[in-house]
């Protein structure tokens, strides 16, 4: 003979419990425990995830769905899930979806970018990630400022201190060195930032 089971066990002597575990209604590799009292489940989840059924990802860094609009570019943090998006000339906010009305120099502190067309301070390692230092200068995370080699000042290191060395004319082809704009000043035959490209004239 065949047993004919209840709706809520089955098997050929009706003695494995039908229960909401089947399918495993749990992601990403959790595991589906019935639970007898209520005759539902309860999934537990993997590290880095939650939720009922396990489908929020903890461990989802801000960058993984690239968040960014307007060719921002997403910098993530290394050290966290953490990150902000470096917006193009024009754009701003958190997503780079808004017509900048403040600019970044306009911020009235150093630590403060413009997201979301208002000033926000931002921690020190995002700071450094929005903040590239030039000529080999590093980025203080405590200062949220550049130290900048020798011979390099500016917010970014970008200004050559040295460009116009009395010593040794950086100027090349008998260029004048402009010490108020650090540029070499060509005469009519050559260009160039050194005046290192000779005009060909026919």
């Amino acid at each position: 003979g065949r047993c004919l089971c209840q709706k809520d066990v089955t098997g050929p002597y009706c003695d494995i419990p039908l229960h909401s575990c089947a399918p495993n209604p749990c992601e990403n590799n959790g595991i589906c425990v019935h639970e007898m009292s209520s005759q539902s489940y309860k999934c537990l989840c993997t590290y880095g995830y939650s939720g009922v059924n396990c489908s929020e990802n903890l461990n989802k860094s801000f960058c993984s769905s690239n968040p960014c609009m307007n060719n921002g570019t997403c910098l993530q943090s290394p050290t966290s899930a953490d990150g902000i998006c470096r917006c193009e000339q024009g754009f701003s906010g958190k997503y780079c979806n808004d017509i900048v009305i403040c600019g970044e120099e306009q911020c009235q502190y150093p630590e403060q970018v413009c997201l979301a067309d208002t000033c926000v301070n931002v921690t020190g390692e995002l700071y450094c990630l929005l903040h590239e230092c030039q000529h080999g200068g590093k980025c203080d995370r405590i200062k949220r400022q550049c130290l900048c080699e020798k011979g390099f000042t500016g917010i970014y290191c970008e200004l050559n201190t040295m460009f116009c060395d009395q010593t040794n004319n950086i100027c090349q082809n008998n260029g004048t060195c402009l010490i108020t704009d650090n540029r070499c000043i060509c005469n009519h035959f050559f260009t160039g930032k050194y005046c290192e490209i000779q005009i060909l004239s026919y």
